[in-house]
């Protein structure tokens, strides 16, 4: 799928590219963006924001994409030939920091009715309200509620994607755990 773009962008040649205020069309809706890089050094930092993110246009331009698969599955384990599928609607703010040849992001979701499930049925988590963050390192859970096969479920932690550290608190009622 193609994007577009539009805003107030000033380019001063060999020294900084910055973006003052941009918007650019996304599966899923329109990004606000700000920021700058020094092209001296190549270190920058953005921000992205976005309200209404229609999450199933982004569900489905990730499982169009071979890499954006890739790097689902090195965080997330979906059985082979199954997708990932999202819906429902997120407000999303994405800080993006670039220093030498490292970069780091920070992304937080505010869900809102949002849906979660695996293509071939193993998991299924509906009408999904709270804050998921997203880093380098981990996901964070805050206050976040739902149904999981039918059964409400409370959720609030992080898991990292590497190494110890899992702290989960997890509540639930009703709750088929045998699927």
């Amino acid at each position: 799928e193609r994007s577009s773009g539009k805003g107030d962008i000033k380019l001063t040649s060999g020294e900084k590219l910055e973006v003052r205020s941009a918007e650019a069309d996304i599966a899923g809706g329109v990004v606000k963006i700000n920021g700058e890089t020094d092209l001296k050094t190549r270190n920058s930092k953005y921000e992205l924001r976005a309200n209404n993110l229609d999450l199933s246009a982004i569900s489905s331009n990730m499982n169009n994409s071979p890499q954006a698969r890739k790097e689902l599955a090195s965080r997330i384990d979906v059985p082979a030939k199954s997708r990932l599928q999202l819906s429902g609607y997120a407000d999303m703010v994405t800080k993006l920091e670039r220093r030498g040849n490292v970069t780091t992001q920070d992304t937080n979701l505010v869900l809102r009715r949002a849906n979660l499930k695996i293509s071939d049925g193993s998991l299924n988590i509906t009408q999904m309200s709270g804050k998921l963050s997203i880093t380098d390192r981990a996901f964070r859970f805050e206050n976040i509620t739902g149904l999981m096969d039918g059964g409400q479920f409370a959720l609030s932690g992080h898991v990292p994607f590497h190494g110890a550290g899992i702290s989960l608190m997890a509540s639930g009622k009703k709750i088929d755990v045998d699927k």
